[in-house]
């Protein structure tokens, strides 16, 4: 797809949703890589003791701890893998820009009010 190619995030939107489309602008201008880490850093924050805790161990345990991939499961009852395989096979990889398009085939996937529930 050529906006992987020149690393440009895609999604569709209603075009009479215009308050989704000035949300987009404003999260693409805004939000980058180190803004994703501080929103992470403040989230643990929120559940981490004040006691001082030194060590947190976070694990992605799909197929480990579960049986399953909650991609895998989420994309069946969805819509077609082959968006989200292709985009790691892309020249974006798994980076940072790749896992943001990933989101936001999740949300086209998934409607608005429904996509918290998949989660």
């Amino acid at each position: 797809m050529i906006c992987r190619r020149y690393e440009i995030l895609l999604h569709q939107v209603n075009p009479d949703a215009i308050n989704v489309v000035c949300q987009l602008v404003d999260e693409f201008r805004n939000h980058n890589e180190y803004r994703n880490i501080a929103l992470a850093r403040a989230e643990i924050d929120k559940v981490v003791p004040p006691t001082g805790m030194v060590t947190m161990l976070i694990l992605d345990a799909d197929k480990a701890l579960a049986p399953q991939d909650g991609a895998d499961v989420f994309w069946r009852q969805t819509s077609n893998r082959k968006d989200r395989k292709s985009l790691f096979e892309s020249r974006l990889d798994h980076t940072y820009l790749a896992f943001r398009q990933a989101t936001l085939l999740c949300e086209e996937a998934a409607d608005a009010q429904h996509f918290e529930d998949f989660c």
